[in-house]
Formats: C-alpha cells, sequence, structure tokens
C-alpha cells in the first residue's frame, strides 16, 4: 500500500484481515468501525461458541433467524440453487465427520487444527444434501442437517463492511482471501490485487479492481491427514465427503465478494471439464490452477484485464481456516505494494 493509506490487519473468522481505507478526516474512525462490524458478525456466524446464533440454529434444528442474517442465509440458500447443489450451507455434520471439528491454532498454520479426532473415514450423507429449507426468516434443518456458513460469510462480511462503510471514500476489506473494494484505489484509482496459487509454470498476475470483488477457493492449504490418509476442509454435496477435483485452486472474480466465494468453490469441486463450462454460462471470469499445476482463465473477460503487475505484490498470509466452519479463503490475495 502507498505510505499514507490507513490501514488495519487483525485477526477474525479464523483468518488475517486487513481493511485500507482512502487517506482523509475520519479514516481512523472508519477502520475502527470496521473492525468492532466484523468483530459483531463473527459473534453471531461462528460455529465453535456456542452463544453464536449459528449454534443456536443448530441445537434447536433451525428457527427464526435475526433480521441482521436474514439476507445472508437468502443469499445461501439461492446460491445452492443457482449452483445446481455444488454449493450448499448445511454441511456440518459432513465436515465434522471429515475431521474438521475444532478450529486451527492460527491462520499461519492452515494445516493442523487444534486437535482431530480419530476415526473412521466418514461415508458422508449426501441423501441430506438440500434438505434443509430457509423462506420467510424461518429454517429449518431435518435431524443430523447442520449449518455452516464459513466461506459464504466472510465473504458477506467483507461486503457488508464496504456497503456500510466504504460508500464515499476507496476501502479495501479482505477477509483472508475473500475481498471486496470501492473506488478509488490508491493506484490510478485501482486497486491491484494480486493472485497468488500453487508455484506453476504461469503467473496469475495482477488485476487492477476498480470496485467489486474476488475469492480463491483451494485444497491445497487447509489439510490434514486421518486414518486413511489426507483430508481437507471442502465437501463435496454431492458424495457427503471431501471432493475429489482435479483443480487445486479456483480464483473468481465478480460484483460480491460472497457470490464469488461460492462460485469459486463450487467451480473447484466441479473439476476442470464442468468447471469450465459453469464459468463460461454463468459470465464468471475465472483463474483456475489444476493438479499438474497448468493455468488457465475461463469465462467472461473482466472488467479490467490482467496485468503483469504495476508493482510488486505481497501475500497478505490469509491462509484462512474460517472460524466460521466450511469456507477456503485459503486463497493468497492481497493488494499490492506500489
Amino acid at each position: 500500500m502507498p505510505t499514507g493509506w490507513p490501514l488495519l490487519r487483525f485477526p477474525a473468522m479464523g483468518s488475517d484481515c486487513l481493511v485500507v481505507v482512502e487517506p482523509g478526516p475520519g479514516a481512523d474512525a472508519v477502520l475502527g468501525a470496521a473492525r468492532t462490524m466484523i468483530g459483531g458478525l463473527e459473534a453471531r456466524l461462528t460455529r465453535f461458541s456456542h452463544t453464536s446464533e449459528v449454534s443456536r440454529l443448530n441445537a434447536q434444528g433451525g428457527g427464526t433467524v435475526s433480521m441482521l442474517l436474514d439476507p445472508l442465509l437468502d443469499l445461501a440458500f439461492a446460491l445452492r440453487s443457482e449452483t445446481g447443489g455444488l454449493f450448499d450451507p448445511t454441511l456440518l455434520t459432513q465436515l465434522e465427520q471429515a475431521g474438521y471439528a475444532t478450529t486451527f491454532r492460527s491462520s499461519r498454520d492452515a494445516r493442523r487444527p487444534e486437535s482431530m479426532p480419530v476415526r473412521p473415514a466418514a461415508t458422508g450423507s449426501p441423501l441430506s444434501a438440500g434438505s434443509a429449507t430457509y423462506r420467510d426468516r424461518v429454517l429449518t434443518l431435518p435431524t443430523g442437517v447442520k449449518l455452516d456458513l464459513g466461506g459464504i460469510a466472510k465473504g458477506w462480511t467483507a461486503d457488508e463492511v464496504v456497503r456500510d462503510l466504504g460508500s464515499t471514500r476507496g476501502m479495501l476489506v479482505d477477509m483472508g482471501g475473500d475481498i471486496a473494494a470501492s473506488p478509488p484505489g490508491p493506484f490510478a484509482g485501482t486497486w491491484p490485487v494480486g493472485i497468488e496459487h500453487a508455484p506453476g509454470p504461469a503467473d496469475p498476475g495482477t488485476y487492477l479492481i476498480e470496485s467489486g470483488a474476488i475469492a480463491t477457493s483451494t485444497t491445497a492449504l487447509r489439510r490434514w491427514r486421518g486414518p486413511e490418509g489426507e483430508r481437507h476442509h471442502l465437501i463435496d454435496p454431492r458424495a457427503g465427503t471431501c471432493a475429489r477435483s482435479d483443480l487445486r485452486w479456483v480464483t473468481a472474480l465478480g460484483s460480491l465478494a460472497a457470490r464469488a466465494e461460492v462460485w469459486a468453490k463450487s467451480i473447484l469441486i466441479a473439476g476442470e471439464r464442468e468447471g469450465r463450462r459453469i464459468a463460461c454460462r454463468e459470465g464468471i471470469h475465472v483463474v483456475a490452477t489444476a493438479s499438474d499445476g497448468r493455468m488457465e482463465r475461463w469465462g467472461a473477460p473482466p472488467r479490467a484485464a490482467p496485468q503483469a503487475g504495476p508493482a510488486r505484490t505481497v501475500s497478505s498470509n490469509s491462509s484462512s481456516h474460517p472460524g466460521t466452519g466450511q469456507a477456503d479463503r485459503t486463497s493468497q490475495v492481497a493488494p499490492a505494494r506500489s
């Protein structure tokens, strides 16, 4: 970031978060308000606290959702339909069966949760996928089905903070790799966002974002070893078990971080062949890296063409392992230095 652009880094939702605002009167107050807002949403959304709203809903099999979280639930269930079930916000039981039952120690240790239960590999519960319903602020969770908003909650939080606090000044919120931004940015009015996938023959490069969002999903970082071998945190709703995909990293651009996060995850789970079709059909600009290191761009052209890099990009070390649950944000995406 250029000298003089106020920024704040702090842990939240199991991730390293970054908030940057345009210089000017009240900038420090905006940073403080952003941190308070993110902390308040985290307290409602985490699955690792029995006092959170998500935990309360899971404990009682659903119920009335607060007006604050109603838009998030509406969006999550709408995206379950839009993705054809490749995304499902009610896979917490399957995620816990895979071994992700506790939070990670820190966002810099994306491979070792604090403790992993020793249990045989779960067969999954694919028949429960899609069985929960949400309508008119009422969530219904059948027996054994639990809510996990995870990554979409982080993207949605970034969107909400930028919407509420960034309407009159440039602002970027990075929730562990789920990034939302409003203009103007520090580099000729744009925000340079460098994408870092696993080392390979091609460099995904840097995108100049005026406003909107970018999010990355991967199976490469949040992994652990169970009795039957390596596992990771992305659950395929069709099987109820850890996704098996020939893609390792997917970055998606869009107008909202929550939607970009869900589409990145869904395309990764779908795999290279189907993921390419999805990106083209939905008009989503995607950067995908396959297991063999090949990197391709699919779908609609971005609003700002990828650049070789206006400046040296830096990683935010946002190997997120959401304190809210299933999400990725194992993405290594961050504003570039200029």
